[in-house]
């Protein structure tokens, strides 16, 4: 025998036992959906307008940070708990490497007017649900299964989505945090709720 073919034999071994271990391996490994019982997916997009009037992309957000989302359901926002919550631990949330976006049914009108009572601007986009291109109303907190047949069925919602752009899911939409205001305390800490 050559020394080139017993070369030949011997990495062809080498390469049947590394790849006999290696499917051994991932063979062994717990299944990490029957592990948790959480199912992630990726978060629903969805384009709307600040309280600039510019359209934002959600997209453009995901893959960059963690995100708190925070939909609320009757206008004004500013008055809303879990806003003030928000816009008062800003600096802390940002400190922990958080961004926060709130999505309200208040015109971007009404949303600078509230800026403009409170002296300043508000620390994260507050958007609008409301879709000019569509008849169906609040079409995003519907996407986020907030909204049901009626359209004055709207409800609250914080959610948390992951660097990688998933969010925790509730058979076909996104669940909301069951504690918001826990979640909120926890991150302003630096401490990611999971």
């Amino acid at each position: 025998m050559k020394p080139r073919d017993l070369v030949l034999l011997l990495s062809a071994v080498a390469i049947l036992g590394l790849v006999t271990w290696r499917l051994n391996r991932e063979n062994n490994q717990p299944d990490a959906s029957r592990t948790t019982s959480e199912v992630r997916r990726l978060a629903p997009r969805f384009e709307l307008y600040d309280q600039h009037s510019k359209l934002v992309k959600f997209e453009r957000y995901l893959g960059r940070t963690r995100l708190v989302v925070l939909f609320i359901a009757d206008a004004p926002p500013d008055e809303h708990p879990l806003f003030q919550a928000l816009a008062s631990k800003h600096s802390a949330i940002a400190a922990a490497g958080v961004q926060v976006i709130v999505v309200s049914t208040a015109t971007p009108f009404a949303v600078r007017e509230a800026e403009e009572q409170r002296g300043a601007e508000f620390p994260f986009p507050v958007l609008t649900d409301i879709d000019q291109k569509t008849p169906v109303p609040t079409p995003t907190h519907r996407q986020w299964g907030l909204a049901g047949d009626d359209p004055a069925d709207l409800r609250d919602g914080l959610f948390l989505i992951e660097r990688d752009g998933t969010v925790t899911w509730n058979g076909n939409t996104p669940r909301a945090e069951s504690d918001p205001a826990k979640s909120i305390e926890a991150i302003q800490k630096g401490e990611w709720p999971t």
